[in-house]
């Protein structure tokens, strides 16, 4: 599946689909970020490094009457000036931690809806 569908069906043009799987009736659509974090957001110097990922998935709306699951690797970055550890934005996902908001299209799994923060 090409980039162009995840903008025209789902609006994510900052990122690209890196691999599609098929298991039963679910479409499993892998997407990261196309362009890294440049810069610090506190210090705002260019010596940001990757200091691991995670993995996010979110539920979008049935294609062909299969469930779409949009999986996304949400890179963490270090800045090596002032130590200043943040994981990249996610544009369809805004809030704190314990509350997701996001379009009408893309919702957080079953799972993540109603949970309070420790």
């Amino acid at each position: 599946m090409n980039s162009s569908f995840l903008y025209h069906a789902w609006g994510l043009y900052t990122h690209e689909c890196t691999r599609e799987e098929y298991k039963g009736n679910t479409i499993i659509l892998h997407i990261q970020a196309k362009e890294r974090e440049k810069v610090c957001p506190k210090c705002g110097r260019r010596h940001l490094v990757k200091n691991g990922y995670r993995m996010r998935d979110f539920i979008g709306l049935p294609v062909g009457g299969k469930r779409v699951i949009i999986r996304m690797k949400v890179q963490r970055y270090k800045c090596r000036d002032c130590d200043y550890d943040q994981q990249e934005k996610i544009p369809f996902a805004t809030g704190s931690p314990d509350f997701v908001s996001a379009p009408p299209c893309i919702t957080p799994p079953p799972e993540l809806i109603g949970q309070t923060g420790a």
